[in-house]
């Protein structure tokens, strides 16, 4: 019997041992024995976003990211055996853990590695943007204010000598 849904062992144990009373008043013989967890799955939120381009690539050992196909990082942690998908708004799952302690382990070792790949702090383009942004240089150039946002919130914007301090530009 698998048992979902529990949030400590203790309610996993207890919810397997009710079922299988259940299962005993129906006139089945059913015995609750050999209870074993198989895999504990966790979730947190690390409050900040995270590029997982540059951890894919700087982990690409242990991680696959397919943004086409899946909106998370997958990271196969060696130890403990944990997987986690890694998500760029900094929410995390952990799965695999045989006991809790293994979620706890693993977090703590993939934290440093989050923090380094920390994205910039994001910013919104302020409709006065659009006008400016147009009309700089000779020619006429014409964005999108999802294009404007993308540009000034990745990172080669950010490492360039003219990173932006201009009230036009509003921190979320």
């Amino acid at each position: 019997m698998v048992c979902t849904g529990a949030k400590s062992e203790e309610q996993s144990r207890l919810a397997a041992r009710k079922y299988a009373r259940i299962i005993q008043k129906l006139g089945f013989a059913a015995k609750f024995k050999d209870f074993k967890i198989q895999n504990i799955v966790g979730s947190c939120d690390v409050k900040f976003p995270i590029r997982l381009e540059g951890l894919a690539y700087s982990h690409g050992a242990f991680s696959s990211y397919e943004p086409e196909l899946f909106p998370g990082l997958i990271y196969r942690m060696k130890q403990p055996k944990i997987v986690l998908l890694i998500f760029v708004s900094g929410k995390i799952v952990l799965t695999g853990a045989k006991v809790r302690e293994e979620t706890y382990t693993a977090f703590e070792n993939i934290y440093p590695v989050l923090t380094e790949f920390r994205k910039n702090q994001q910013w919104h383009i302020l409709p006065s943007m659009l006008r400016v942004a147009s009309t700089i240089g000779s020619q006429s150039m014409h964005f999108t204010e999802e294009e404007l946002e993308s540009i000034v919130n990745s990172d080669r914007f950010y490492s360039s000598p003219h990173c932006p301090s201009s009230p036009l530009l509003q921190q979320v």
